[in-house]
């Protein structure tokens, strides 16, 4: 808090300096006690966590050194096995990838995980039946699209021209964002 010279207006300016020369002088003294207590506490704590670090770094070793001749092959075949786990996972991964790019099915990341984390003896037949699964709903999903908008196009009536040639009816349901119905006419005998 801060002390102002108008809450004090019975005391001189020669004390006035004083006083405040005096209280300057305490809230220097008291920030410097602060930082210091508090550069005190930081050292303190940083030995603290460096001790720990050597203290587990040190146990480690210890450990290793204790160990037999066949738990540090065992060890070391642990550390091979989760490699060719971590290798087996990408190969699998650019496997299910390469799949499903050539089956024209989207590659999603979740679902490649999932698919290239099948088990060893399923993991062809899991892609294999996503791919078909993938690809039997998508066509029944156009087949049904295609059959809605099937329906609604009313048959050309044949007037005095007579009825109009596939191009008219091509461009017609192109023209009326019927494109399903216009690559059915192109593929009509």
């Amino acid at each position: 808090m801060a002390i102002k010279r108008e809450d004090y207006p019975n005391i001189d300016d020669d004390t006035w300096a004083l006083l405040s020369a005096d209280v300057d002088r305490e809230r220097t003294a008291a920030s410097q006690t602060a930082s210091e207590t508090g550069r005190k506490k930081a050292l303190k704590e940083a030995e603290a966590e460096r001790d720990a670090i050597i203290e587990a770094k040190l146990a480690e070793k210890v450990a290793a050194e204790k160990m037999t001749a066949e738990e540090k092959l065992n060890a070391e075949l642990n550390k091979l096995k989760d490699k060719e786990r971590q290798i087996t996972m990408k190969e699998r991964t650019l496997v299910v990838k390469e799949k499903l790019t050539t089956s024209n099915v989207p590659v999603n990341d979740k679902i490649v995980s999932l698919l290239a984390g099948a088990p060893d003896d399923s993991f062809e037949d899991t892609v294999a039946s996503y791919i078909d699964n993938y690809t039997a709903t998508v066509s029944s999903q156009v087949d049904k699209v295609k059959q809605e908008l099937m329906a609604n196009i009313t048959p050309p009536t044949a007037g005095a021209e007579g009825a109009p040639d596939k191009q008219t009816v091509f461009k017609a349901n192109m023209a009326s964002g019927n494109v399903a119905g216009a690559i059915d006419v192109l593929l009509a005998k």
